[in-house]
């Protein structure tokens, strides 16, 4: 694909080493400032632009295959921004991912995942739409990966709006490896 065609696209890319977040193109650029960004992206063969201009200041509320969802931010390219990505990706063994939303496809427990996959395979994605591998959403989110799971099974999120330490510390909200 041409730099123009993953434009349409919802990027995330690998930070870090295994086990590290995979993060939409704004949250890199915040991370690595604009050089790093500069570099990371010319050594993925993408195109320079963030996606993280926003419409409106507070939390977006949407609705989804598995119901309805909310996000940090309400962005002017949601696509690119990853809002409307699967709940949970579970990593191949090729390296690529598979995007799930656990309510469609009858999974009923995280523990269910992890064992099926291995628990380092399997990434929630956060109201930031960063996502983190079990063991990363319990040192970062307070309810940990479970209580994230089961929003995701609920009837719908809206009135579970939480945010990462890291966010709150920052005082603003923050969420496939090529």
């Amino acid at each position: 694909m041409t730099k123009n065609e993953y434009d349409i696209k919802s990027v995330l890319i690998k930070i870090g080493g295994p086990g590290s977040s995979d993060v939409r193109r704004s949250e890199l650029y915040l991370r690595l400032g604009p050089r790093g960004y500069g570099e990371k992206m010319d050594m993925c063969e993408l195109s320079h632009q963030t996606f993280s201009e926003r419409r409106a200041d507070g939390p977006l509320s949407y609705e989804m295959p598995g119901g309805r969802r909310t996000c940090l931010h309400n962005y002017r390219f949601p696509r690119q921004a990853g809002t409307f990505n699967p709940d949970i990706l579970i990593q191949n063994d090729s390296g690529g991912f598979v995007g799930i939303w656990p309510k469609l496809n009858n999974v009923t427990t995280l523990t269910s995942l992890t064992r099926t996959f291995g628990a380092e395979k399997v990434w929630l994605k956060g109201a930031d739409n960063t996502y983190m591998t079990e063991r990363a959403y319990n040192r970062r989110v307070p309810e940990g990966a479970e209580g994230a799971f089961a929003k995701f099974i609920a009837r719908d999120d809206t009135n579970a709006f939480w945010r990462t330490r890291d966010d709150r510390q920052r005082g603003r909200g923050a969420d496939m490896d090529r």
